[in-house]
């Protein structure tokens, strides 16, 4: 029962945060980049008054949503898991011009997840869980995906996981998922 390892951040080498919000995807080279390396890198664009780019490619960053899903529809195209994910959410709030289309929305998300994304894997736990984007509640398969996202290292799945072992009497293997979760960073 340990955290696995981490990813990398191709540009400082530190490992990348679990908190989505602490990394960024980068659509154009299909990179993840820590939060620091990110803010360094718009910090020194805005102070040198030069356009914005990728952190890793040196790519513009995109000026509309046409141009913004253009990179990313390449990345899906090339089954990029975090970019399914990425145009699966589009899909599910309608973002970037796309239109709300649960049915394709849970078709990426589920081609993410068995690529290993672990992202997908618990956003499928979610949907199962509390059956919505029209799937139908089921609690079996939603513990399915949150152990697949656990193995993955997503620790808001090893946290809902805690309760679902917790409601089955399993106060140790509760335990055990509170305790990595929270080491993890969650708060409960």
């Amino acid at each position: 029962g340990k955290l696995p390892p981490k990813e990398e951040c191709p540009i400082c080498m530190r490992a990348l945060p679990l908190h989505a919000m602490l990394h960024t995807y980068a659509y154009c080279c299909g990179k993840t980049v820590c939060a620091g390396c990110d803010f360094q890198h718009q910090r020194k664009s805005r102070e040198l008054a030069v356009p914005i780019t990728c952190e890793f490619c040196r790519e513009p960053v995109p000026e509309s949503d046409e141009e913004a899903l253009a990179p990313l529809r390449k990345r899906v195209e090339l089954k990029d898991p975090e970019a399914l994910f990425e145009m699966a959410l589009y899909y599910r709030d309608g973002d970037s011009g796309l239109s709300v289309d649960q049915v394709k929305c849970i078709e990426l998300l589920r081609e993410s997840a068995d690529l290993g994304f672990p992202d997908a894997q618990y956003q499928l736990g979610i949907y199962h869980y509390n059956g919505r984007m029209g799937l139908e509640q089921n609690e079996e398969e939603a513990l399915k995906y949150y152990k697949e996202a656990v193995e993955g290292g997503h620790v808001q799945a090893r946290h809902n996981l805690e309760y679902a072992e917790d409601g089955s009497g399993d106060d140790v293997a509760a335990m055990r998922h509170w305790r990595l979760s929270a080491s993890g960073g969650v708060q409960a």
